[in-house]
């Protein structure tokens, strides 16, 4: 299987995965972000819009549609892994979701089809639940159990430091 990365193809300017035609040859095709020396946000719903939209042009719209792109970064990778019982909701499998809010006004007047309101409108906002195996990692929107603000700075920090060593 394929493991796509669409932004950092795009950063890295290496080029653009021919997804729907691995995908109509039956090549079994997941999402995945890159490090940070690809991409630096590690947003996958950052990478569901960006697989949305490249893979439309040149192809046409329903070439890519939303559902196909969902179906990628969910079932898609855990048929890659080899883990059947990730990437659907259903019981007796991991415990793993994602929750966006939607009733916001980035999204009034999407709530018809609210999987293609994710991946087109909004500005990829992050999740306002995350659990993982049953454990709530992202509540309200914020990380449980790690100050944001202090690894913020530690990160700047950091980073600085580097630069300042680099420098020398």
């Amino acid at each position: 299987g394929v493991a796509h990365c669409p932004c950092s193809n795009l950063r890295l300017g290496s080029g653009i995965c021919h997804v729907p035609a691995l995908l109509d040859a039956g090549v079994r095709v997941g999402l995945a972000v890159d490090g940070s020396a690809s991409n630096d946000s590690s947003n996958l719903l950052k990478e569901m819009q960006t697989a949305l939209l490249v893979h439309r042009v040149g192809t046409g719209v329903t070439s890519m549609p939303p559902r196909k792109v969902i179906r990628m970064a969910t079932r898609g990778g855990a048929e890659i892994l080899g883990q059947p019982e990730i990437g659907q909701v259903k019981p007796g499998l991991a415990a793993d979701l994602a929750v966006f809010r939607l009733d916001r006004l980035d999204f009034a007047g999407a709530m018809a089809d609210p999987a293609s309101a994710v991946l087109f409108c909004g500005s990829a906002p992050r999740a306002e639940y995350t659990i993982v195996a049953g454990k709530v990692l992202v509540e309200k929107g914020a990380l449980t159990g790690i100050d944001e603000k202090a690894v913020f700075h530690q990160a700047n920090d950091l980073a600085a430091d580097l630069l300042r060593q680099a420098g020398k």
